[in-house]
């Protein structure tokens, strides 16, 4: 087998992606001690870090490692360095004057760039609809970085946020089932029945559906019905792949603790669409920006660990601590939405989710500082690998 001295992406982009959600949660608790108008500036600071900056590591990480073993092709060996380099750069970018207050923007554009190449080698027509949505949440994310005033700023946000929503959909969809199915097999249970592409079709038109009529006319009963049967149909999904032997696998309990949280910002969406006073907007969003991306991320990032260290199944209790944080982390900010004095509620929420990430760098630190600084075999397609052990 052919070795690489370079170290996989997923050992870097998911030690910086932590740091920059650790970086987000402390920042936001400044802010509540902070004059108005520096939480304003804060806010705004906030946002573009954790679509932009928490958001895009995460996916490079994970999408950098998997592609090649999707499609059994390598990327260029300049592709991790050039990600990193300019994400590291959009960190520490001036957001004025404004020529380069679009440069957070920067490391979306370049990422989408990277896979849609690389999918275009390889023919993968399966992975067209990752580089589409990749696409969407750059190209919002360089309107939201831009002089725009404040209500496109608000619906590019949105946009980031629904291409993401897109995304943990999709990428959900891949990773849950495949990982439930093999743990079945692993325990000796009889394999699933395949799968039929019905559901999973009107599931999306469903989730597209939804989100594109939320952020049209985001109130109103007909908003409320598509949001609601988009919830629906992604808890149906759930039920599909879940298998005989999921409860004896908290990494697997913690994915779809993780992905349930989906459904229920579709649900709280749909709520808001019928009654905008007795449900705020920014209850939905958070379960879907702190539950679904935070959480989901935590999990996968855990998962393609361990699978790197040939322990796809090893329960940890840190690690389901961490993403069980972060959950709590989404209620404590709902809560707040709902709250008349939302102060302690916020606090609790950021250290939550600021504590979540510190604990999930703590307890992958001995693999991710293995896989980062030790020579590491060359990614190889999906059906050469051996297996992994529960």
């Amino acid at each position: 087998m052919k070795h690489s001295s370079a170290p996989p992406p997923f050992a870097i982009f998911f030690p910086l992606a932590a740091l920059d959600a650790i970086a987000v949660g402390c920042g936001w608790i400044v802010a509540l001690e902070a004059r108005p108008a520096t939480i304003a500036e804060i806010a705004v600071w906030h946002q573009r870090e954790l679509l932009l900056g928490f958001v895009t590591a995460a996916l490079a990480g994970f999408l950098l490692t998997a592609l090649p073993r999707w499609t059994g092709l390598r990327l260029p060996k300049t592709a991790t360095p050039a990600m990193l380099g300019v994400w590291i750069a959009a960190r520490f970018a001036p957001v004025h004057p404004s020529p380069y207050a679009s440069f957070p923007a920067a490391p979306g554009l370049l990422l989408t760039f990277i896979v849609a190449v690389h999918i275009w080698r390889a023919q993968d027509r399966r992975n067209a609809k990752t580089t589409l949505l990749l696409a969407i949440h750059a190209v919002s994310g360089l309107v939201y970085s831009s002089d725009v005033g404040i209500a496109r700023r608000a619906l590019a946000m949105n946009f980031c946020i629904g291409a993401m929503t897109g995304l943990i959909v999709l990428i959900g969809g891949r990773v849950l089932p495949a990982l439930t199915a093999r743990f079945d097999e692993l325990r000796g249970s009889p394999p699933p029945l395949p799968r039929g592409r019905a559901l999973e079709r009107i599931s999306a038109v469903l989730v597209v559906a939804g989100i594109g009529c939320w952020l049209v006319s985001p109130k109103g009963a007909l908003c409320a019905s598509l949001l609601a049967a988009a919830g629906a149909s992604q808890i149906v999904r759930m039920a599909s792949w879940f298998g005989r032997r999921t409860f004896d696998s908290p990494p697997l309990l913690a994915l779809y603790a993780a992905y349930a949280s989906i459904p229920l910002g579709f649900g709280l969406l749909a709520f808001h669409a019928l009654a905008p006073d007795a449900a705020p907007a920014s209850a939905g969003l958070h379960v879907w920006t702190i539950g679904g991306f935070g959480g989901m991320s935590l999990a996968i990032m855990a998962s393609m660990i361990r699978k790197n260290s040939h322990r796809a199944f090893a329960p940890s209790r840190g690690a389901e601590a961490a993403v069980v944080l972060c959950l709590g982390a989404a209620a404590a900010r709902v809560c707040a939405a709902f709250s008349a004095e939302p102060r302690v509620l916020l606090v609790t929420s950021a250290m939550a989710w600021s504590a979540s990430f510190a604990l999930f760098l703590f307890v992958f630190r001995a693999p991710l500082f293995e896989a980062a600084f030790r020579t590491a075999p060359e990614p190889q397609p999906r059906n050469s690998r051996t297996e992994n052990r529960p």
